[in-house]
């Protein structure tokens, strides 16, 4: 739980997601249901995050997905309650007679997608035997139209053009290094921090105690919540 909560402040000052670690795996189904959960949140995975979510086991993905949801929906007011099925509802909403023209003026263009539809018998109660077109069998229903590395590719066009609207999720380094950094950077502010912050300063700074400490501290509030760890600490 610890580090659970170490974690998740790393996340909330830093917006990095600290290196996920488990076996190598095909977790990019999971990783992209993940990203798409995150956009309803306001936030979005950076390409070398869903790299890495990619190349691990779908159990690991949906542990780390898990705690990350978590700690961005409280940075979101933890109002947000659903998905929308949607995206980009609502101008994310397929024509549907345009949708089934194109499948179907696909299929009908080329003889070796045409050899793959099927036909359907639909009787009504009591009365005639009707053959029909299973609008399911098409080749273009279904199916992506980019590979995945396509969508990688695209991943960094798409988070420019959400400009403000979306906070990116970086990768980062070991957990370990990016609560050492964060330390540094807590310790190192030139302006008081908040109440929140001075807590999170005091708990970076038991877990740091032993690594390096930062060279100077620029103001007494902070020096004094390090200092105060310190004597609890045993350290001067």
């Amino acid at each position: 739980m610890v580090s659970e909560n170490l974690e998740a402040l790393v996340i909330e000052k830093r917006f990095r997601v600290p290196a996920p670690a488990g076996p190598p795996g095909d977790g990019q189904a999971a990783a992209r249901q993940f990203d798409v959960v995150l956009m309803s949140a306001g936030f979005k995975c950076s390409r070398g995050l869903m790299e890495r979510l990619s190349g691990l086991d779908s159990a690991a993905v949906i542990d780390v997905a898990v705690r990350v949801l978590a700690t961005v929906r409280r940075l979101a007011g933890d109002h947000v309650q659903h998905n929308a099925y949607f995206k980009d509802f609502p101008s994310g909403v397929p024509d549907t007679v345009r949708f089934w023209t194109r499948c179907l003026r696909e299929a009908l263009l080329d003889p070796a997608a045409a050899g793959q539809v099927e036909g359907i018998v639909v009787q009504a109660a009591g009365g005639p035997v009707v053959r029909a077109l299973n609008l399911l069998s098409l080749p273009s229903y279904g199916r992506y139209r980019h590979t995945y590395q396509d969508l990688l590719a695209a991943h960094e066009d798409l988070i420019r053009a959400a400009g403000d609207r979306v906070t990116v999720l970086q990768l980062g380094a070991g957990l370990e290094e990016e609560l050492q950094a964060l330390y540094l950077d807590l310790a190192g502010s030139r302006v008081p921090l908040s109440e929140a912050d001075r807590g999170s300063l005091g708990l970076l700074a038991a877990h740091c105690a032993a690594r390096p400490q930062p060279e100077t501290v620029p103001v007494r509030e902070n020096q004094a919540v390090i200092n105060r760890v310190r004597l609890a600490g045993g350290s001067r």
